[in-house]
């Protein structure tokens, strides 16, 4: 007859296998928002952008962002709503959004996106996803210094995603208030 302690860790390791494609593919898509600094040239709809945000993922093409600064100065709580700029849709049909500095160099800074792709469902039903971020900035609302990606000249910043965007931006902003000026910023133009 057959072996047992053959056929087992066989069994073992073909449904651990069928376990992680299954998740894969479940996981795969998605939906996410890239910030990353302007490249070297600047773009004519947006010259003076200090970021630009673009959605990601299987529901990036179509998805719009929108955005605020949440800030406290002084002891008080602002929230600045921010004009994001369309500057580029590319083929898929994913725009890259461009954000001017529109907060006050006074107090602790973070901002807030939010974005939002609609997709009809087999069934008829609309689908909405909805993914939020939070970017901390540096002291007097200065943008962090960037990563950059091995094999890509891109900057990107590190942006937290979130699930409840009121509760999280509270955090982020007391935590930024306690922290002080720890965080290192690079200069980019201002109000």
């Amino acid at each position: 007859m057959f072996d047992k302690r053959h056929i087992y860790p066989r069994l073992c390791g073909l449904t651990t296998l069928i376990v992680l494609l299954s998740a894969s593919t479940a996981l795969a898509g998605g939906f996410g928002l890239t910030v990353q600094l302007p490249g070297g040239g600047t773009n004519p709809k947006a010259p003076d952008a200090v970021l630009l945000v673009t959605p990601d993922g299987c529901f990036g093409p179509g998805a719009t962002v929108s955005g605020a600064a949440e800030g406290l100065v002084n002891g008080k709580r602002q929230s600045v709503p921010l004009r994001l700029t369309a500057v580029q849709t590319n083929e898929a049909g994913v725009t890259t959004f461009a954000v001017r500095r529109q907060w006050p160099k006074e107090g602790a800074w973070l901002l807030s996106f939010t974005g939002t792709s609609s997709r009809p469902e087999p069934s008829g039903k609309e689908y909405t996803a909805v993914c939020r971020a939070i970017l901390e900035l540096a002291p007097g609302g200065g943008i962090p210094t960037a990563q950059v990606v091995r094999g890509n000249s891109s900057r990107y910043l590190p942006i937290r995603y979130v699930e409840d965007g009121k509760k999280d931006v509270e955090k982020a902003l007391q935590s930024l208030a306690n922290k002080g000026s720890k965080p290192t910023a690079i200069s980019r133009s201002s109000r």
